[in-house]
């Protein structure tokens, strides 16, 4: 409802938006009406003025409109808001799409997250694949080692203290176990 004035002061708030400038139009909004942990959509806007790095194509993503499947994934959401506000601080040892504005509201479980458009299928990035749909992945061994490489990075740059003390205060290592129960009749469940 608070369109370009929303955005003009989350883009200040985040230090995307210098304070001579504003978000003024909302040019379009495009749902990509993709199943999945999140409601997400292109989002393009104008501004007062263009500034360098400043990008008009954006994508937005915020919970799914169903409560059930929203609070079932709410423990996600928050991780995500705080890797990509410390992706602004430039430490980051791997490419993340740019940040503009991310906010989690514990006791709702609301979010909001803002990024740069990543250019999905221009050289030298992949097209974007569907999740569980690996086997029309064209070179997929390859695909997986560059994920691989790059999850060993960010790895490394945590233990080497690469990525600073603050890391396990937003992270806490323990936290990051997730906790795995026997899943009955698993054989049928990988077959299907």
């Amino acid at each position: 409802a608070d369109g370009p004035d929303f955005l003009t002061r989350a883009f200040r708030a985040s230090g995307v938006l210098s304070a001579d400038n504003a978000v003024t139009a909302i040019v379009d909004l495009s749902p990509l009406g993709l199943l999945g942990a999140s409601e997400n959509a292109f989002l393009t806007v104008a501004y007062a003025h263009d500034a360098p790095g400043l990008a008009t194509e954006l994508f937005v993503k915020f919970p799914p409109r169903e409560p059930d499947h929203k609070f079932a994934l709410s423990n996600q959401s928050r991780s995500e808001v705080e890797l990509l506000r410390f992706s602004r601080r430039g430490t980051m040892p791997v490419p993340v799409a740019p940040y503009y504005f991310s906010d989690f509201c514990s006791q709702t479980t609301n979010y909001i997250i803002v990024t740069g458009r990543i250019a999905f299928g221009v050289d030298p990035i992949e097209p974007a694949y569907r999740k569980g749909r690996d086997h029309l992945v064209p070179h997929v061994e390859e695909h997986y080692e560059v994920l691989a490489r790059s999850l060993a990075r960010l790895a490394g740059a945590h233990r080497t203290g690469a990525l600073g003390p603050e890391i396990e205060t937003l992270f806490p290592h323990a936290q990051g176990r997730r906790k795995f129960y026997p899943i009955p009749d698993a054989q049928a469940g990988a077959d299907r």
